[in-house]
């Protein structure tokens, strides 16, 4: 079963299933709204484990222009297993941005909301 917002679909790689697609999924490598990068978030199944991967799209902003294929696979965050995963937690503010914080169990954190994907190693 797959969940999307996405209207465009491409086929899962390695034999895994998509289990849900959310487009437009930002990382934010600084403060400044203009240096973000657009990607899709994907959820996978593969036998019977589940992966979290987010890949950034190519040159539709003027940030993702400027980077090079070495910094495009830097911010790429391919196949996270859930069993990785040691929390996830939801903000929802009245006012201001929605995310989650992922917490994986090596210490490092994954933000996440519909417009913005942050990765911060801690």
């Amino acid at each position: 079963m797959l969940q999307s917002d996405s209207t465009k679909q491409s086929s899962p790689r390695d034999g895994a299933e998509f289990v849900f697609t959310k487009d437009n999924v930002a990382i934010h490598p600084t403060q400044s709204a203009s240096e973000r990068i657009t990607g899709r978030l994907e959820l996978t199944k593969q036998s019977s484990s589940l992966f979290m991967t987010w890949i950034p799209y190519k040159g539709h902003s003027s940030a993702e222009a400027r980077l090079s294929d070495n910094e495009r696979s830097i911010y790429t965050i391919r196949a996270v297993p859930f069993a990785d995963i040691r929390s996830i937690r939801r903000h929802t503010p009245a006012l201001g941005w929605q995310y989650i914080v992922v917490v994986l169990s090596s210490g490092e954190l994954l933000f996440v909301n519909t417009v913005s994907f942050i990765f911060i190693s801690t």
